[in-house]
């Protein structure tokens, strides 16, 4: 069976770290707690504006040899036929339908040290047929990104999720701390599950206040509904987590959460970095290590304030210097952690083919196994454990895990023990509010594609039945139906 490739999901992996840390106390004060102002107002009046915006400057060029779907269609041909359906509808009378706005706003939030930061994110709001917005609104999408380049954050290029504001919803998504207007001051914590969990509630937090300064209220019994692929499901299952366990109900009361779509993502992190055999039989994903140790290195100073972040790495690894293209040099690990991305050209280049050329030899033990002694190592895995997204809690609202036992980047093992985990509640009893969805020979990127057409075409995508790509084109039509009646 063909695939098809998006070259964005060769970054959309892997791993997280860091404790929760709490957020700023909405009981404190009211007002403009977490909203700080809004930066730039950006207006898609008619359909096309909307589409090139959500797709053509954001999926089309990132699609990299397509292949065929069941042999019937390509990504691209997908992708084009749900554009031409949402254009041929909307220009039938119900233009206004597919105009919306999108608000880019600063937000108060904190750092994994709980530290006071200052990050940016995106409000998408429909419009209304006379131009104006939409001044009630039926529930709100909330997404975590999964990508990790500037030029791809939701203040600076759209995302097909952003399609969701033609279910009268609000979208909200926050940039990546590192990305968005905090570019180049601080390093992204890409794979720090809870630090990024806590951002995203306060994000739409102060989405939630920023509407309200709009004119912009929610249905009496609005609710939210979450949902990521990749790198960002870890992410929303952890403020799912967070949500029913440790916010304030000032907090719950406001956000509201109803249901939750998680696919194609890494829970267990310490799992999956300690699975040698699965990192040197996937060799052209190695660079990931490098993602996740980063990560932990620059999300917890406090602890490795003795160490240098060459000391996680071998001498042969840190002997290894690449051009900036400006005169300068970077060693890999460096490179990784400056947003310039590393492949997997930049290792079979210096011949760093095993995990155990890459890591510093401190981590090994004699056993073959890991040195759990040697304090460097044991501060990194305990951070690795307590990251664990499924670890320690039992959802209360629904909960959809979706993966591939073909899944090349993020191991379909660790995504099914984390099924597990979570489908046993703590009494030993089915927890029926979690669910999983098996493909049994698609790849990461394959499924993650089909995860964002699910994430667009389905209402509700955690609680819908499963999207059949054979009749691709019905589903469509039977979404315009539902839309445009």
């Amino acid at each position: 069976m063909k695939k098809v490739f998006f070259a964005f999901a060769s970054i959309l992996c892997v791993f997280g770290t860091v404790g929760c840390s709490k957020g700023l106390n909405p009981e404190e004060k009211s007002g403009d707690k977490y909203f700080v102002e809004e930066s730039k107002v950006y207006r898609y009046e008619t359909p096309q504006e909307f589409l090139d915006f959500v797709e053509a400057t954001y999926y089309l060029d990132q699609i990299e040899e397509a292949g065929i779907i069941l042999g019937l269609l390509s990504s691209g041909d997908i992708l084009r036929m749900a554009n031409k359906l949402f254009f041929e509808n909307v220009t039938g009378g119900h233009i206004s339908r597919l105009c919306v706005e999108r608000h880019n706003f600063l937000y108060r939030t904190v750092d994994g040290q709980g530290n006071p930061i200052t990050l940016s994110g995106a409000l998408v709001l429909p419009l209304s047929a006379d131009g104006k917005l939409t001044h009630q609104l039926d529930d709100i999408t909330l997404s975590s990104p999964w990508y990790m380049d500037q030029d791809e954050c939701p203040t600076v290029k759209g995302n097909l999720v952003m399609y969701r504001a033609l279910y009268n919803e609000a979208v909200i998504i926050p940039d990546t701390q590192g990305l968005g207007t905090t570019y180049g001051v601080y390093k992204a914590p890409f794979v720090e599950w809870p630090q990024l969990a806590r951002q995203t509630i306060d994000c739409e937090l102060a989405a939630l206040e920023l509407m309200e300064t709009l004119n912009v209220s929610l249905a009496k019994g609005y609710q939210t509904k979450g949902m990521a692929m990749s790198k960002g499901a870890p992410v929303m299952m952890t403020v799912q987590k967070m949500l029913e366990n440790t916010e304030p109900a000032a907090v719950r009361d406001l956000i509201r959460m109803r249901s939750n779509y998680c696919a194609t993502g890494p829970y267990d992190t310490y799992g999956m970095f300690t699975d040698l055999e699965v990192w040197n039989a996937q060799k052209e994903k190695l660079w990931a290590l490098l993602l996740l140790i980063n990560s932990a290195y620059y999300g917890h100073p406090d602890v490795f304030r003795d160490y240098k972040l060459s000391d996680f790495y071998s001498d042969e690894f840190n002997s290894v210097k690449v051009s900036d293209g400006k005169g300068g040099e970077y060693t890999l690990a460096d490179k990784m952690s400056d947003k310039l991305g590393v492949s997997s050209k930049d290792f079979t280049k210096y011949g760093l083919d095993a995990a155990e050329k890459i890591v510093n030899p401190r981590f090994f033990a004699e056993d073959g196994g890991f040195n759990e002694s040697d304090p460097l190592v044991a501060a990194f895995f305990k951070i690795l454990k307590d990251n664990d997204a499924a670890k320690g809690w039992s959802p209360k609202c629904k909960l959809l895990m979706e993966h591939s036992m073909n899944d090349d980047v993020a191991s379909y093992k660790y995504s099914s023990q984390s099924y597990s985990n979570l489908r046993m509640d703590e009494r030993g009893l089915v927890n029926s509010n979690v669910t999983q969805h098996t493909y049994y020979s698609w790849d990461h990127s394959t499924v993650s594609a089909f995860a964002i057409i699910r994430m667009v075409l389905l209402e509700n995508p955690a609680e819908e039945s499963f999207i059949d790509l054979l009749d691709v084109e019905s589903l469509l039509n039977s979404l315009m139906e539902k839309l445009f009646g």
